[in-house]
């Protein structure tokens, strides 16, 4: 299950500008799924993704429209943004690994995107523009 949190209006842009995902970028949070929920709807971070990754799955971000993701909006026009809860001080838990094999499975089956690491990526592979 999929629960909708929404994010603050600044902080994703409507539409992708006729791009389609072509590519999952993955994130973490360094903090809980919450912190993360509160950081999304703060319309002063110009900051969102598509998804938050924990014991349970939030949608920030609808796929159809750019979450700001991947500090390259390029990137962010043709990308799903997943954030995973976890950091240094914070155990990733299985529940978390599930979740995002589950979403990001998913995700490469319905828009046609290889499972494989030329196509879901870690934010840091991301050049900036």
């Amino acid at each position: 299950d999929i629960k909708w949190v929404g994010c603050h209006t600044n902080n994703f842009q409507a539409g992708r500008e006729n791009k389609k995902p072509e590519l999952i970028v993955l994130h973490w949070i360094v903090g809980t799924l919450e912190s993360c929920d509160k950081t999304f709807q703060d319309g002063r971070r110009k900051a969102s993704a598509h998804y938050g990754v924990g014991k349970e799955i939030h949608q920030y971000v609808k796929e159809q429209d750019t979450a700001y993701h991947a500090t390259n909006y390029d990137i962010n026009l043709q990308s799903i943004g997943i954030e995973h809860e976890g950091g240094p001080n914070l155990p990733i838990s299985e529940e978390t690994y599930k979740n995002s094999i589950l979403l990001v499975a998913d995700i490469c089956k319905r828009y046609g995107i290889p499972a494989d690491r030329k196509h879901i990526i870690k934010h840091n592979e991301v050049s900036k523009p």
